[in-house]
């Protein structure tokens, strides 16, 4: 009975180990369920942690970069108002100056006035016909000149040239303003004639000055520095003396220089004749260097022993009756001119090549 029993177990037997196995396994896996799920959760709570932390970093590093593009901008948009506040200031400063100034040199043209009006009086119209009234009137002249803007010399100018004290006449001498020195004029609101006769700039500094389009008779020049002056389409030039003055950077363009027009020992440099009428122009001695020419008429004009033409056109120029007898050439060009009794004798020519 017993060996019956021992074998019916051991018969059963193995059924059953499969099914343990099974168990074993099962409980195996809820074990490592049990172990992996607190792991991955781990593993989770780690990468979660360091995603964290480098979404915070970055956001730390945007922001140090707004707030350093912040300070920036704060700083540029302080320094923008600074220098707003000080181009406002220096254009308050400059306008009250500017003012004072105007008013400054307002008072000091009407005290000049008032004063040279009080010494014509009391010389019967003339600061030449006494020495000392000469002196003081020069001084007084020349001191203000100094003092005044291009606008309020030429009230300066106007005034004495209307009150007859920079003319010739037949009993007094002009008024010697030499050494004053000229500038921003436009001679042209001198006369409302368009027409200035019988005035002398002699030993005069005329800077950005212009003459254009008016007429000037019996002007003097002579030993005057002029630069950039513009004499462009002045009319009828007649009886005008640049004797030994200095022209630079000079506009004669389409000008008529007519009846005895004089740039005797005159310096020219830079000078710009084009298209201009001369007759009866003498340039006797003179030193021309960068002139142009091109399209001039001439018509008994003197070049005879000039020092020095350099650099100059005379190319389609009409030239009847001129004279460059004993002329030092250098670099001139006559091309396409019209050349009719014109002396070269003794005249010498030479290039730079």
């Amino acid at each position: 009975m017993i060996f019956k029993e021992e074998t019916t177990q051991n018969q059963q037997s193995p059924s059953r180990c499969p099914k343990n196995i099974r168990i074993i396994r099962k409980n195996i896996f809820k074990f490592l369920s049990v172990l992996m799920l607190p792991f991955v959760l781990g593993i989770f709570t780690i990468v979660i942690t360091i995603h964290q932390q480098k979404v915070a970093r970055e956001q730390r590093l945007e922001d140090l970069e707004l707030a350093r593009l912040q300070r920036l901008e704060d700083r540029n948009e302080s320094r923008l108002q600074r220098d707003l506040n000080w181009n406002i200031a220096t254009m308050q400063r400059q306008a009250e100056s500017k003012a004072v100034s105007d008013q400054y040199q307002d008072e000091i043209l009407l005290n000049y006035i008032k004063e040279i009006g009080d010494l014509l009086k009391e010389n019967n119209g003339s600061l030449t016909s006494n020495p000392l009234t000469n002196t003081l009137a020069r001084a007084n002249t020349l001191n203000i000149i100094r003092q005044l803007d291009g606008p309020r010399q030429a009230h300066v100018i106007r005034f004495l040239y209307e009150a007859g004290q920079l003319t010739n006449t037949n009993k007094f001498v002009p008024l010697d303003i030499s050494t004053a020195k000229l500038t921003d004029i436009d001679f042209r609101e001198l006369t409302s004639t368009m027409t200035i006769e019988n005035i002398s700039f002699a030993g005069v500094y005329l800077r950005n000055c212009t003459f254009n389009d008016i007429k000037l008779k019996n002007v003097v020049f002579s030993s005057a520095q002029l630069y950039n002056v513009n004499f462009s389409s002045t009319q009828l030039m007649e009886n005008i003396s640049f004797s030994s003055a200095s022209l630079t950077y000079i506009s004669f363009l389409s000008a008529k220089l007519l009846h005895h027009v004089d740039f005797s020992s005159a310096n020219l440099n830079n000078v710009n004749f084009s298209a201009t009428w001369l007759r009866d122009v003498n340039f006797l001695g003179a030193l021309l260097t960068n002139i142009i020419f091109s399209f001039a008429q001439f018509s008994n004009v003197s070049f005879s022993s000039a020092e020095w033409l350099s650099n100059v056109t005379f190319s389609s120029a009409w030239l009847s009756i001129v004279n460059f007898s004993s002329t030092d050439f250098k670099n001139v060009n006559f091309s396409s001119a019209w050349l009719s009794t014109v002396d070269f004798s003794s005249a010498r020519f030479s290039s730079d090549g």
